[in-house]
């Protein structure tokens, strides 16, 4: 009477270990991309409503008052954005302007269908949210998308109230 296992057996066995490692690796990798994107739209979100923030309440940066506070993604820097005060409300960081804070994304995460950027900036003192050349329409709404790898998560603004709201990833 022989006891233990063949090497077949084992073979066999060592085979379906390693499927099942394969493929909660692969759920794993997968979840972490989710949670990045999550908490980048997050983070921008929370970071589009400081602007708000600082605009209402009449904030300014090294002593000065701007006309507005924005946020700008460019094609060149799909990976960053800036939180700036606009000094002259055409709502595009320019010479003139003033950085509140360059912010990096997490790596892997970057911004979707930019085009020529995007611009978002909210009025001092007023409540009034604003787009690039300056204009401020009071309906509708404004996109900042995220991407990894295949996913995509979004922050939305009302255009009327100001707020912003990440949105569902897909």
């Amino acid at each position: 009477m022989q006891k233990g296992f063949t090497l077949v057996e084992l073979l066999i066995s060592l085979f379906i270990v390693g499927i099942i490692t394969a493929m909660g690796v692969g759920s794993f990798v997968s979840y972490n991309e989710t949670k990045k994107l999550n908490l980048e739209a997050k983070n921008l979100a929370m970071r589009i409503s400081e602007m708000k923030v600082k605009a209402f309440s009449g904030g300014s940066v090294d002593g000065a008052v701007p006309q507005m506070f924005g946020v700008e993604t460019l094609p060149a820097a799909a990976g960053e954005y800036t939180l700036f005060a606009d000094n002259d409300g055409d709502c595009a960081f320019g010479a003139g302007d003033a950085v509140v804070e360059r912010v990096t994304l997490t790596s892997g995460v970057s911004f979707a269908g930019l085009g020529n950027g995007k611009r978002l900036c909210y009025k001092i003192r007023e409540n009034k949210t604003c787009l690039f050349g300056g204009a401020c329409p009071g309906s509708g709404s404004y996109e900042f998308s995220l991407t990894a790898k295949n996913k995509t998560a979004g922050v939305a603004v009302d255009l009327a109230t100001g707020l912003a709201k990440v949105m569902t990833i897909k």
